[in-house]
């Protein structure tokens, strides 16, 4: 009888849970590694490049399966995981907990049941210290590969994210992480880049908390604090998607509010980079184009839409999500969550557009760069460029003043509770 691994959002042969356990009681003869059409991210559709990217690690992936002998199939337009299960055999499906939304985790139960009646044993494994749904389970451990678990397959270089994180660990010192990760422009150079191959399942949390503590403690004292930063990033990473899997049944968490008339146009000036407010329509063609900007500017675009145009927080998340190569609902959902308002101890946190603009983008190259209509005026005018009497562009949508007074008036007053909800962690999207 078969023993499948089912890759769902886990794209990795190292550090894999459910692929190590298969290799210690099955033969390389017995083992199929499959990806079928069941694997979802929910509400959000995945990007071309996040595609590409997939299928590059899928393809980096099979010489070293068949060489093992191991059989890989890959039905992910055709087939869902039962059917495929029955025809080949199995007795079992192994299978890492895939980090998703209600959808997923309504798809994860279904497929359960498909296989219980089919008479096949399905077992999922933790993924990355994550414990899925409320209860009393404690945390899983730490999982990292060690060498008996990856027989017989046989590596003659490390997988492309590996290789980048220890590259990346290397010259981290040297990158100006903490002084440059948010602002547009030096964030490529400072930032890893590592947010993609995280949320394919490329790279795991825990390889790369494992490879951090490393780094810290073999470092120079004086390089500490940046070992320190990225790490901790890391560890709130776990603990937004633990939030997600807490409250899954519950997702979505707050009912949908009625259509206003101004909807439509707000969301549609917000999505194509026209509300007037140049850092705001800079970071939305910026990442219509490339799938990514930084954590700070992400918090920028989630705040505009939610609090200054009063969007809905779900079609707000949609959209947004969508734009991202590196959307991972367990990240995305409790920020979109947090910035919506929904944390109770604590009130809104709206964010000035022009102020961050200011302090995020001092010289306008960024703007610059994104919007041609802004290019020519003079620096002063940049980030107000409604204010000189030559500009022929989109003016603001919305008054911000206005707009975020608005915005606190519409929110709750925060209820405290024993502690806080720190804010470094509303702006914490892992962009590590």
């Amino acid at each position: 009888m078969k023993t499948i691994v089912w890759l769902k959002n886990d794209l990795r042969l190292i550090d894999n849970r459910a692929l190590s356990m298969a290799l210690r009681d099955t033969s390389p003869q017995s083992l199929v590694v499959v990806r079928t059409k069941n694997g979802t991210l929910g509400h959000v559709p995945p990007t071309l490049r996040r595609l590409d990217a997939e299928a590059a690690h899928i393809a980096a992936m099979q010489p070293l399966l068949a060489q093992a002998g191991i059989q890989f199939v890959d039905a992910s337009a055709t087939e869902e995981i039962a059917p495929l299960a029955v025809r080949l055999g199995a007795s079992r499906v192994l299978a890492n907990i895939e980090i998703s939304d209600d959808i997923g985790f309504a798809n994860d139960r279904r497929v359960a049941r498909e296989l219980r009646s089919a008479g096949i044993r399905f077992l999922e494994t933790a993924t990355d210290g994550i414990r899925r749904g409320q209860g009393a389970r404690r945390p899983p451990a730490p999982f990292v590969t060690s060498a008996p678990d990856l027989a017989p397959l046989r590596f003659t270089a490390k997988p492309a994210p590996l290789a980048s994180l220890d590259a990346y660990l290397k010259r981290l010192p040297f990158a100006h992480y903490r002084r440059d990760m948010w602002l547009p422009g030096p964030d490529a150079r400072a930032s890893s880049r590592l947010s993609i191959d995280l949320a394919c399942g490329a790279l795991g949390g825990d390889r790369a908390i494992h490879a951090a503590e490393a780094a810290l403690r073999d470092c120079q004292p004086h390089h500490a604090p940046a070992y320190r930063q990225f790490l901790a990033r890391f560890q709130w990473r776990q603990g937004f998607i633990q939030t997600l899997e807490d409250s899954v049944d519950a997702f979505p968490w707050a009912p949908v509010r009625e259509e206003r008339p101004e909807d439509g146009r707000y969301m549609a000036a917000w999505l194509a980079g026209e509300t007037g407010y140049p850092l705001v329509d800079a970071a939305m063609r910026d990442l219509t184009e490339t799938g990514w900007i930084n954590f700070r500017l992400r918090q920028v675009v989630n705040s505009f839409a939610l609090d200054l145009l009063d969007l809905d927080m779900h079609k707000v998340g949609i959209a947004l999500g969508s734009l991202f190569d590196d959307f991972c609902p367990g990240i995305h959902w409790p920020q979109i969550g947090l910035q919506a308002g929904m944390a109770q101890d604590r009130g809104p946190r709206v964010v000035n557009p022009i102020k961050q603009g200011q302090e995020l983008d001092p010289d306008g190259a960024y703007v610059r760069r994104w919007l041609p209509h802004v290019a020519a005026l003079p620096e002063a005018f940049v980030i107000e460029p409604w204010r000189h009497p030559a500009y022929r562009g989109p003016t603001p949508i919305v008054d911000y003043r206005t707009a975020a007074r608005e915005a606190r008036l519409r929110a709750p007053a925060p209820k405290r509770s024993g502690s806080e909800v720190d804010d470094r962690l509303c702006t914490s999207n892992l962009l590590v």
